[in-house]
């Protein structure tokens, strides 16, 4: 299960030619991918299948990462907020 308020974006090792940004989560787990396709729209893996996220590709790189998050099968959890 993934926090969402632990997700963060950051380039791959690799991002100088592949473009590639991992999307990670917590410390360190590795939930998927981003990326640009030949006409500068985002694409969106999944870490654990590779599979390209439906309902791509999307005009910013915001769009494509809560798509990722809402359909990419991964189940994931808000933060409870303290009561007063």
């Amino acid at each position: 299960m993934v926090n969402v308020d632990t997700v963060r974006v950051e380039r791959s090792n690799d991002f100088e030619s592949s473009g590639t940004y991992r999307v990670l989560a917590g410390d360190s787990i590795l939930v998927g991918y981003l990326g640009r396709d030949r006409r500068r729209r985002w694409e969106v893996w999944t870490a654990a299948t590779s599979l390209a996220v439906p309902g791509g590709p999307w005009r910013t790189r915001d769009d494509a990462l809560v798509d990722l998050l809402l359909n990419g099968g991964i189940r994931t959890a808000e933060m409870r907020k303290p009561r007063n």
